[in-house]
Order: structure tokens, then sequence, then C-alpha cells
């Protein structure tokens, strides 16, 4: 398992007020699992791992300094929701480990990306018998402090028959991570 530090911004800073969406109640879907990966070990970064570096499904990156930890520990296909589109669900886990500032992590950077370059955002809508536990949907759905972490699934809809070769995150700090598929 690696680790990658990535030098960037506070995170922390990003932190707005928003309202929280409406969710309908979740029943347990059946997924369908296309790739998985839970470890969560870690090891002294490399002089030559740099930003761009794309991970793997459960490798732990860092942002502002160390502060943050981010990871994707798993990829599936949704079935069992009420959505009409063909919809997938990345699992991810995000954790305040130093910051001092309350972080307020959502589904707003997260999107899965085609080999060809099509982008799909995270979903903007939480519906019946989507993965449960639900990643936190807006920054005002949770407040992470030091020490606290949140995870769950982020959802997204594409088109039917869309490949996907990375998940990636990028936000309003100008931090961006992917994953490969």
């Amino acid at each position: 398992m690696r680790f990658h530090h990535l030098a960037a911004a506070a995170i922390a800073a990003t932190l707005l007020t928003s309202c929280t969406q409406p969710v309908a109640p979740a029943a347990t879907p059946t997924l369908a699992e296309t790739a998985a990966s839970t470890q969560t070990s870690t090891t002294t970064p490399s002089a030559t791992q740099s930003a761009a570096a794309t991970l793997s499904l459960g490798d732990i990156t860092d942002l502002a300094g160390g502060a943050i930890t981010v990871q994707a520990q798993k990829f599936k296909k949704v079935t069992g929701s009420s959505r009409e589109t063909p919809s997938w669900a990345a699992y991810i886990k995000l954790c305040n480990v130093s910051a001092t500032d309350p972080v307020g992590p959502s589904w707003d950077p997260w999107s899965l990306v085609t080999a060809d370059g099509q982008q799909y955002k995270a979903s903007t809508e939480t519906y019946t018998g989507d993965p449960t536990p639900a990643y936190p949907f807006t920054v005002g759905d949770r407040v992470l402090n030091q020490g606290d972490c949140a995870k769950g699934w982020v959802v997204f809809e594409a088109r039917k028959g869309a490949t996907f070769a990375t998940l990636e995150y990028d936000n309003s700090a100008g931090d961006h991570l992917e994953w490969r598929l």
C-alpha cells in the first residue's frame, strides 16, 4: 500500500455554510462489486512521488500538509436503487487528522472519468435504495473536528455501458487526486 503526500492549501478553509438536501429513507440495495480494496495500511512516501500520481483503490493520500487524509476504498455498480439512470458508487473515507479548523466533506468534489475523458460528477440527489451508509452529501451535513472521520458511499449516474478509468477528487483549494479503477 502506498502513501502519497500532496502539498496543498488548507482544505479546512473551504468549509462553507449550506443547506442540507432532504434524503429519502434508504433501503439496503443489492450491489454488484466490480473492484474492492479495504486495506488501510500506509508507508512513508518517497521523494519521487508527485501530486499527479494516480492512486490505486485503497491507497491513502493526504491534503493540507498531512492534516487531512483521503482514501477511496471500493467501487461498485449500484443495483436496487430507485434511480432510472445506471449508477455506480465509490466508498470514500476522509479524516481530519490535525487540521485546527473543522472540515466539511461533501459529494461535490468527486467525479468518475472514462478512458476517453468523459466526466460524470457525483449525483446531485440521493434516492431510496442508494448504498448505505452514505458519505456526507453536502458540506453542512457533517463537520469533522480533529480526530474525526467520515466514510460512506458517493453515487454517480452515467450513460449505459460507460467504462470508467479513474475516480477523481477536485476541491476548491485546487487539490486534484485520482484513483485508478
